[in-house]
């Protein structure tokens, strides 16, 4: 069965939360993927952000001569430069924080893939013909090595759903499609 291309961050917190169970977003392959595409999609979104804030200061450059006194304040929070320095330099800040979650999630993406395929080895090496000649020093040195990689599988699967809470509680509002 093929998985839809994007997963919103509502799908990825359902995931989170186990509301899927039986349906493909349930699956921990497409939850790592689409966790790994929404954030792509959330650094796509902050780059076309800081990119429209460069044009406005860059559009507004020719106004910088005398301007006529205006009695009424202008409120708009974007028509002052100042206040687009402001908001290009939170911008930046919040898209260097994606890019190290985006690293994060790679990071523990690979290493919970790496113990999860030792994980699954080490299961098919015990299922095999050779593993009843096994002594019982053999047999206990299998099982920590086993009991080690699945404890380090699992550790990382916590850390990904830990960075998926964090990612969907912090950017669930904004709009990234």
């Amino acid at each position: 069965q093929e998985y839809p291309d994007i997963a919103p961050w509502y799908q990825i917190r359902s995931h989170r939360r186990g509301e899927h169970q039986g349906t493909p977003q349930h699956d921990p392959a497409w939850w790592k993927s689409h966790l790994q595409s929404y954030l792509q999609r959330l650094i796509q979104s902050k780059h076309d952000a800081i990119q429209s804030l460069k044009f406005a200061q860059r559009s507004r450059q020719w106004q910088s001569g005398p301007q006529p006194v205006q009695k009424i304040a202008n409120t708009e929070p974007d028509s002052d430069p100042e206040s687009l320095s402001q908001q290009y330099i939170q911008e930046v800040k919040q898209l260097q924080a994606l890019k190290k979650q985006e690293r994060k999630v790679w990071e523990y993406n690979t290493r919970y893939m790496h113990h999860w395929q030792h994980m699954k080895s080490l299961q098919q090496q015990s299922q095999s013909s050779a593993s009843s000649r096994w002594s019982a020093q053999e047999w206990k040195s299998f099982q920590e090595q086993f009991q080690r990689a699945r404890h380090r599988a699992q550790k990382y699967e916590y850390q990904l759903r830990k960075s998926t809470h964090k990612i969907t509680e912090q950017y669930s509002s904004d709009e990234c499609y």
